[in-house]
């Protein structure tokens, strides 16, 4: 591994990913940006599938070494790996996120609101790390559901105006917060001890995300059935990742939220229910 063997934290993992994919594709520009993106998406589709084989493998040998094999080298956490919601904001915040059209955070709790009795958001996976190299360290994944019985949901929410995580980008990261949530529940007892038997990883997204990207239908099946076939085989798991378009224009999803004032929770019902169907509709689809 790269520098000796020591990663510096959670970002130096992925960063290394996408670097090595770069050099692998022979590009100028990372993938991470549309120019790269575009680029990498043009050298074939069997350099890409073997890319995105060596990335995946990477990923789950780097994720396993980056998180200790004995739960002493944690510190207490009251939230690593237990399901809980997120709804409360400063008014400053949400004054800030609106001006700045920085919406993924109240697309988030928005949809954990409105369907509160199996979403939770910003579930915990590596907080409490406690060694010189992870000091401190945290990643948490946007949301996960648990609607159905022995099945977990990671899902990964991309805003509108996302210009910086291209949809490869966006499949590696909620690869990885598979791969570490693999490692947690074998080293510390969990909300999910000895539950689960199917995992769905996917990348939920408004449609403006995947127009911007550019990233036409025959090519998400693609990605799709490549990253499928190595997660497979590099866990042994039933597991599946998807792209879900989230169907919901940016002004309208403004309009609902204008009165939340400090916490989501205060979505009308009525509001509530059409975010609660978009979500659905768009994670149910084929």
């Amino acid at each position: 591994m790269d520098n000796n063997g020591i990663l510096k934290g959670w970002n130096d993992i992925f960063n290394q990913t996408l670097e090595k994919m770069k050099k692998e594709a022979e590009g100028k520009h990372g993938i991470s940006t549309l120019r790269g993106y575009r680029s990498f998406m043009k050298i074939g589709d069997s350099r890409i599938s073997d890319i995105i084989g060596k990335a995946i493998t990477s990923l789950q040998r780097d994720v396993n070494e980056l998180i200790p094999d004995n739960i002493e080298m944690f510190q207490h956490s009251n939230s690593r790996g237990f399901p809980q919601r997120t709804l409360a904001i400063s008014k400053a915040r949400f004054l800030s996120n609106m001006n700045n059209r920085k919406l993924e955070e109240s697309l988030e709790r928005s949809i954990v609101a409105s369907t509160s009795e199996y979403l939770f958001n910003q579930f915990n996976l590596l907080s409490g790390i406690n060694n010189t190299a992870h000091q401190g360290k945290r990643a948490s994944v946007d949301f996960i559901d648990l609607r159905e019985k022995n099945y977990l949901r990671i899902i990964e929410l991309k805003q509108w105006g996302n210009h910086s995580d291209s949809p490869i980008c966006s499949l590696l990261e909620v690869v990885s917060y598979y791969f570490a949530f693999l490692k947690i529940i074998h080293i510390e007892p969990t909300y999910f001890k000895d539950s689960l038997n199917r995992y769905g990883l996917f990348v939920l997204a408004p449609v403006e995300y995947y127009e911007y990207w550019r990233i036409e239908p025959e090519k998400i099946d693609f990605i799709e059935k490549t990253a499928n076939k190595y997660l497979t085989t590099a866990t042994n798991n039933d597991v599946l990742f998807n792209y879900k378009k989230l169907e919901i224009k940016r002004d309208i999803f403004v309009d609902m939220i204008r009165g939340v004032a400090d916490t989501y929770g205060n979505i009308s019902d009525v509001n509530k229910e059409i975010i609660k169907n978009t979500y659905l509709n768009s994670i149910n689809s084929k």
